[in-house]
């Protein structure tokens, strides 16, 4: 890492790696898994009387909270209906920092499954050396081929907006593909009427409602504030997609829509490649 360190970093709830992250790399964002958090969730609510409720008001408030103030709202009233007040709690907000979109140990947890493919408990140490060998060389393979068709396959625009050809341009095979499926989530969203009139001079206000449906049966629906300013061609979303994961959110397409606005700043162009080289280096 040449001497420098990562800005953030996402880890289990280990004590000693907590310490030596606190010692060795003070300055830098740490956070726990969010995989690690929720699976005890069942631990820490079974003496509450309507658990399988609590359990997802719970998790609705720390997905689909947007703002702070929001999840501080919804945070003191779940707390005094289900008579949690006493237990201590530790709110962190890390949602406009950039964590290439991740919220756990993926990458690690992914790793450990990788391998249970080729090795297991009773795998001896000759046959551990054996598999590794393999299981690293199919690795590589597989890196290989995502490498190919970033470069060679061209994924196909689903809308005739420029600026999804902008995208198409400039990201990796998989990256393109999470930015189209933002674009497919347009048919959702809808510019609606709003008196809302901001601070700042020159700052459109605009409100993008968006309803759609959640695996299949649970309609979601929600109301965002898109922030336009017409100096500099600035957007930005209370969603926190871009700031979060680097790619542009459906409800700032859908007002690029309405604004007939063809191309994109660069800044939305070069943040999420920018950014993964500013992690890559570090």
């Amino acid at each position: 890492m040449n001497g420098v360190h990562p800005n953030v970093i996402i880890t289990d709830q280990c004590p000693s790696i907590n310490l030596a992250i606190r010692d060795v790399m003070p300055n830098m964002t740490h956070r726990y898994c969010i995989w690690h958090i929720m699976s005890k969730v069942t631990e820490k609510f079974k003496h509450v009387a309507n658990f399988d409720r609590c359990s997802v008001v719970f998790k609705g408030i720390v997905y689909d909270s947007l703002t702070i103030e929001n999840f501080e709202t919804r945070w003191a009233e779940f707390l005094l209906k289900y008579h949690l007040e006493n237990n201590v709690w530790l709110i962190v907000y890390l949602h406009e920092t950039f964590w290439a979109g991740m919220i756990s140990t993926q990458r690690s947890e992914g790793m450990h499954a990788y391998f249970d493919e080729f090795v297991h408990s009773r795998s001896t140490l000759k046959l551990f050396m054996e598999q590794y060998d393999m299981a690293m060389c199919n690795k590589i393979k597989k890196e290989f081929i995502a490498d190919f068709q970033s470069k060679n396959k061209v994924v196909k625009c689903v809308s005739t907006f420029c600026w999804e050809k902008q995208f198409q341009q400039v990201y990796t095979y998989s990256i393109f593909k999470l930015v189209q499926e933002q674009i497919n989530r347009l048919m959702y969203c809808q510019v609606i009427p709003s008196e809302e009139v901001s601070n700042e001079t020159g700052v459109d206000v605009i409100k993008v409602f968006e309803r759609s449906i959640v695996n299949n049966y649970f309609w979601k629906e929600y109301t965002y504030t898109v922030c336009w300013r017409e100096i500099g061609k600035h957007i930005s979303c209370n969603c926190r997609k871009f700031e979060f994961s680097g790619i542009l959110c459906c409800h700032i397409m859908v007002v690029l829509a309405q604004k007939n606005i063809q191309t994109v700043n660069e800044r939305w162009l070069s943040s999420y490649d920018g950014r993964i080289q500013e992690i890559s280096k570090s």
